[in-house]
């Protein structure tokens, strides 16, 4: 037997195992974002907000999606988040 020898269906879309542990790490970076917001504001880089803090915003829920994906990894929605 093959290392891919369950048919499709059995099989999450990731093909390896989603730990909450990592997903936890990730989600959580929020405090990352606020940094960036803050020295936006406080160097008055008004390109950042609409760049970093846009990009982390974005991060936040491909993270969140795969912290979804962690409690069923066979939903389709979460892995299209991600």
């Amino acid at each position: 037997m093959g290392r891919y020898s369950l048919p499709h269906s059995v099989r999450n879309l990731y093909l390896w195992v989603i730990t909450r542990q990592s997903a936890l790490c990730g989600a959580n970076s929020g405090d990352r974002e606020v940094a960036h917001a803050v020295q936006a504001v406080r160097y008055r880089l008004w390109y950042l907000i609409f760049t970093a803090c846009l990009c982390g915003v974005l991060e936040l829920l491909g993270w969140s999606g795969r912290l979804w994906s962690s409690w069923d990894p066979f939903l389709d929605t979460p892995f299209k988040m991600e």
